[in-house]
């Protein structure tokens, strides 16, 4: 055991060599009294109770990760139903349909009982960019990052309601924290009021290696993962937020994720369509056209009554593949990660034991010299909550789907599919199509995409009935780049 004089300091590094992780101070006495106090800080942190059952669970005794699909005898798959969809309309019964929801969602949002919840807690190191995610510019002409346009459709949003402002709530992690506040401090929350921004902190976990042991990213700090997108749940009770949003009014929230730049924030059709479905939970739904498109898929599944989703690396080989007679996957409701929750819904969901689910990633390490390593390939384990997982248990949970090109362009690598690059095209794009939906003219080349950038920011129009409204009797000209 270490020999230190500070008796809480004593207690803290006996918890590590209690959970039998005692290699996090390999490199203690090459540590000065700053590189010590830090390791000791972090450690201060972390639950190595959990991170104990999760290791028996996972390394020492595996078990089936919640939610796998298992095949059934002789290795048949097990029988699963694609759910109901709020399809995307194609006739004046569907399109009244949604119509009738957009008024509903408007008169909720305008009554200040629907908040926007992002969840932010993703760091841009997959896209080669040091800091958060949610900072990298997207703006195909101007360069706004992702937060300053999810920030300008909140503001919008709150004033086509009538609103001075709306509450929103901002999940950083550990990683993300910091550099998250001191961006919106800086840029004065882009024009939102200070004290109707909420920011709520997931916890992290070590990421551990293959003989369950947590991972050094350096001599005086552990390799830890935000625990995922189910740390919501834990986040939302821990910071206060909940007491918040009932204190607000607020009884719907309107949770997203940070790194697709094309979500309709507060899409007054999907929160009409939970409020009168009466929803405790709802989520948008994009058609998955390939069985290896990496997507989880909403489906329904026996003995249970409401929605599950199945994680892209969980469902068995003969349902992903299966199609249906015109050629499209049968199951193909891809969880877009846009979510409506019923605060009521979230404060239940709160009490739930989700579960881990553990995934293999490359973890950057050190070598018992010390010397920093990046593997070539997984070398560890990540513990994460689900936040879909809570969805069995909503009463109703509703699926509403979305077109791709309009809402969901996602910004998650560096090169090929996914990228900063392919989030500008799609934008460019959309905005291509509101001006010609008005009766503008946009340039077009050979392969029918448009000639020059164009931005239409969400202070200009939120969508494209707005856009419609306000240039309907004279199209913009493009000539050349522009930001509208």
């Amino acid at each position: 055991m270490i020999k230190v004089d500070d008796e809480h300091a004593q207690l803290t590094i006996a918890r590590v060599y209690q959970a039998g992780q005692e290699q996090v101070f390999r490199f203690w006495d090459e540590l000065d009294d700053a590189g010590r106090a830090a390791l000791l800080a972090q450690v201060e942190t972390i639950d190595f109770r959990l991170l104990k059952t999760l290791v028996t669970k996972y390394v020492e005794r595996p078990t089936p990760l919640p939610g796998t699909i298992r095949g059934g005898p002789g290795g048949a798959s097990l029988v699963l139903e694609p759910p109901d969809v709020i399809e995307l309309p194609k006739d004046d019964v569907s399109r009244a349909r949604d119509a009738e929801a957009r008024r509903r969602g408007l008169e909720a949002i305008a009554a200040g009982t629907v908040a926007p919840l992002l969840v932010a807690g993703g760091q841009a190191t997959r896209l080669g960019v040091d800091g958060p995610k949610g900072l990298v510019p997207i703006g195909p002409v101007t360069g706004k990052s992702l937060i300053q346009l999810f920030a300008e459709q909140i503001r919008a949003a709150a004033a086509r309601g009538g609103l001075a402002s709306l509450p929103w709530y901002v999940m950083t992690s550990e990683a993300t924290d910091a550099g998250l506040r001191a961006a919106f401090a800086e840029a004065g929350q882009w024009g939102l009021p200070a004290d109707d921004v909420f920011f709520l902190k997931q916890r992290d976990l070590p990421a551990v290696n293959v003989r369950g042991k947590a991972i050094l990213a350096d001599k005086n700090r552990i390799a830890t993962a935000p625990n995922g997108h189910g740390g919501l749940l834990l986040a939302l009770s821990e910071s206060g937020a909940l007491e918040d949003m009932r204190r607000r009014g607020v009884e719907h929230v309107f949770s997203f994720q940070v790194d697709n730049p094309l979500c309709a924030v507060l899409d007054p059709v999907f929160v009409g369509h939970h409020v009168t479905a009466g929803a405790e939970m709802g989520t948008k739904v994009v058609e998955k056209k390939e069985p290896d498109e990496k997507v989880g898929l909403v489906v329904r599944r026996p003995r249970q009554p409401g929605l599950s989703v199945v994680e892209y690396s969980e469902i068995d080989e003969a349902n992903r593949v299966e199609r249906e007679e015109d050629g499209r996957l049968r199951f193909r409701a891809g969880n877009a990660a846009i979510h409506t929750f019923s605060v009521s819904f979230l404060e239940r969901a709160c009490a739930l034991d989700l579960g881990y689910h553990a995934a293999q990633k490359k973890v950057r390490t050190v070598n018992r010299k010390g010397e920093r390593i990046d593997p070539s390939e997984a070398n560890g384990l990540k513990f994460e909550l689900f936040l879909f997982d809570a969805m069995p248990h909503a009463d109703p949970a509703i699926a509403q789907e979305i077109a791709r090109q309009d809402e969901f362009s996602p910004v998650k690598n560096a090169r090929g599919a996914d990228t900063a690059d392919t989030a500008r095209r799609a934008l460019i794009d959309r905005a291509a199509r509101w001006i010609e939906s008005a009766g503008g003219a946009v340039p077009r080349d050979d392969n029918g995409r448009p000639t020059h950038a164009i931005e239409i920011g969400p202070l200009t129009a939120l969508d494209r009935e707005a856009f419609e409204e306000r240039f309907g009797e004279k199209p913009p000209t493009i000539d050349g780049d522009v930001a509208l």
